[in-house]
């Protein structure tokens, strides 16, 4: 294992991805080392949101063998760990597993939906709203189900390109970095780290609009009487 290659090159041009100005002119250092190839799959998903986990199962369910790589100790993203606990949009005809997911919810009872007979929902009146914990419960369960490799706590570092594809990438956990093989990659990280490791194109937000998702940002207020509230 090769440790010793580290260096002080001063400043130089990065031209992978689209680094800004500061870091194009940032002093950069050199770094080598041996990987061990710790996992190999048919399909490789960065990032464990609810697109994660529904391009991991649908690919599972296919029959091939896959792994999900997470940075957080849940997967769902920021409708788990960040408490958005609405679903945006039209709850119907948006996939098999997202269908096995308002399933799931509903047996436990952790769906804004009235109960049978017209009786008061537990959450609340509003279908799209769930609970989110349960929800977080839900999703691992799906996922073990379907046999996916679930890394939690690790984070993607970087992407090995050969012949304009994807072949590799370099993951790392508490045990270290890592290579992770596989024959297809996803990028469902919000973010495109892949793609943009990868030294796709990027851009933020979108076309003539800077802002991107304006609803993922929620608190919680306790101990508050109703009639305190303006």
């Amino acid at each position: 294992m090769n440790r010793d290659h580290i260096n002080d090159k001063g400043p130089t041009d990065m031209t992978a991805g689209q680094p800004s100005a500061d870091r194009r002119n940032a002093p950069s250092v050199s770094w080598c080392r041996d990987i061990p190839v710790r996992y190999e799959a048919d399909v490789a998903v960065i990032g464990g949101g609810i697109a994660g986990v529904s391009a991991a199962c649908a690919a599972a369910r296919s029959g091939a063998r896959v792994v999900l790589v997470e940075q957080f100790g849940v997967t769902g993203g920021v409708l788990t760990t960040g408490g958005v606990a609405n679903f945006c949009g039209q709850l119907h005809g948006q996939g098999e597993v997202f269908d096995c997911i308002q399933a799931d919810l509903r047996e436990f009872q952790a769906l804004g939906e009235k109960k049978p007979g017209g009786g008061a929902a537990p959450l609340s009146d509003r279908p799209t709203v769930f609970h989110y914990e349960i929800l977080a419960v839900v999703l691992q369960e799906l996922l073990l189900h379907r046999r996916v490799k679930l890394l939690l706590h690790t984070h993607f570092v970087d992407a090995r390109v050969e012949n304009d594809r994807i072949s590799g990438c370099i993951v790392c956990g508490t045990s270290g970095p890592e290579a992770l093989r596989a024959k297809q990659f996803i990028d469902c990280s919000g973010e495109s780290v892949l793609a943009r490791a990868a030294g796709c194109e990027v851009m933020k937000g979108g076309e003539g609009s800077p802002y991107q998702l304006p609803m993922s940002m929620m608190y919680f207020v306790r101990h508050v009487a109703p009639e305190s509230v303006v």
